[in-house]
């Protein structure tokens, strides 16, 4: 392969700062269709945006440690994983639970949400079909989980078996796999549209395509750039306009959505993220800018920290004619939350546990982890 074809992710901190911005606008797509803006009535897809980030972050982390270190350390593994998701998710659960105890808010709010910490604790809220208070969201955090503790052990066994190209292809038949069950689910009835958007089994196709993505780029502990991927730089620019259309269409029926719509969107997804990597174009430069690079940076506490917010501001009397200024200061106490998490929590306890951890990547400071 040619040197000029070749590129890596920065060497030093093995991040591009554009991702930080995709997951910049994958977290404001989720508090805007949660704030109920009418542009992002479909702003879940943020979520499936979170998805194909971490699945090809996550793997390329692996791929790379393999080629370095010729193994994984799946316990070291495990342990940057915890390290970067529960001190933030603790934080977040007791303080509400906390507050939630002390107002006494009317309703099974105080109930549910205990029962909801438990469920979020174990990475199975995506389980749970009751109501588990200002914690809903956090399904997609079960679902990312469940798909780490078994894809860690996986690549270690199948990459160096079937070779990364062919792992890149099995990987895309498992997500073609995953989108037909959701679809004869949903034609047979045999699922109900909440349980085929939050089963691991039938939205991990994010996640798997995310994966495969990393697979066919990875080599040698580096992102490499073969001639067929300048067609994701082309791509990455209507895969934005496609992700913004979704987030601004209403459709005939959730149903639709979940099983037409937000594949088609993962899709999007992919091309942005793939094109982003490659190169995308002068109109990535906005991912580039500061503001949106921080937003993304502190994304996993704000989409930790939004919802328990809204929910508990809603509690407050706001009159029709307050909406504006209702949303604002949801927005402006998510994001402050959010902010001293990662400034005061995550980041402190990321940096010491790094230093003492031989094989903590500075890149994993952020790998996409989130989602609604």
């Amino acid at each position: 392969m040619r040197k000029s074809e070749t590129t890596t992710i920065r060497p030093g901190g093995h991040r591009l700062p554009e991702l930080d911005g995709l997951r910049a606008w994958a977290v404001t797509a989720v508090l805007f269709g949660h704030l109920g803006v009418p542009l992002f009535s479909g702003g879940g897809i943020g979520v499936d945006l979170f998805f194909v980030l971490s699945g090809f972050l996550i793997t390329h982390l692996l791929l790379r440690e393999n080629d370095r270190r010729r193994g994984i350390d799946l316990l070291a593994f495990y342990r940057r994983r915890a390290w970067r998701l529960l001190p933030a998710l603790v934080l977040m659960l007791v303080a509400i639970d906390l507050v939630t105890w002390i107002d006494r808010p009317p309703g099974d709010l105080l109930s549910a949400n205990l029962i909801g910490s438990l469920w979020t604790l174990g990475f199975i809220a995506n389980w749970s079909h009751d109501w588990i208070g200002s914690y809903i969201h956090l399904w997609s955090l079960g679902i990312e989980e469940q798909f780490y503790i078994v894809w860690a052990p996986i690549t270690i066994l199948v990459a160096p078996w079937l070779g990364r190209s062919r792992a890149a292809v099995a990987l895309l038949t498992l997500a073609v796999l995953d989108l037909g069950l959701k679809a004869f689910l949903y034609l047979s009835g045999s699922a109900s549209v909440e349980t085929l958007h939050t089963a691991t089994y039938t939205h991990a196709y994010g996640l798997l395509i995310g994966s495969a993505l990393a697979m066919a780029l990875t080599r040698e502990g580096r992102i490499t750039l073969p001639a067929w991927t300048r067609w994701l730089g082309w791509l990455s620019l209507p895969a934005m306009i496609v992700l913004m259309l979704d987030a601004a269409i209403r459709f005939p029926s959730p149903g639709f959505e979940v099983t037409v719509v937000i594949p088609i969107a993962t899709l999007a997804c992919a091309a942005l993220v793939g094109g982003v990597v490659v190169g995308g174009g002068a109109w990535t430069a906005v991912l580039r800018l500061a503001p949106v690079v921080w937003l993304g940076r502190i994304s996993y506490s704000l989409y930790l920290w939004h919802l328990p917010v809204f929910v508990a501001m809603d509690y407050l009397a706001w009159t029709q004619d307050q909406r504006f200024w209702a949303g604002a200061v949801k927005l402006g106490l998510a994001v402050a939350l959010a902010a001293a998490s990662f400034h005061f929590v995550e980041r402190p306890l990321l940096r010491r546990f790094a230093g003492r951890d031989s094989t903590a990547v500075k890149g994993e400071l952020q790998p996409a982890t989130a989602p609604a």
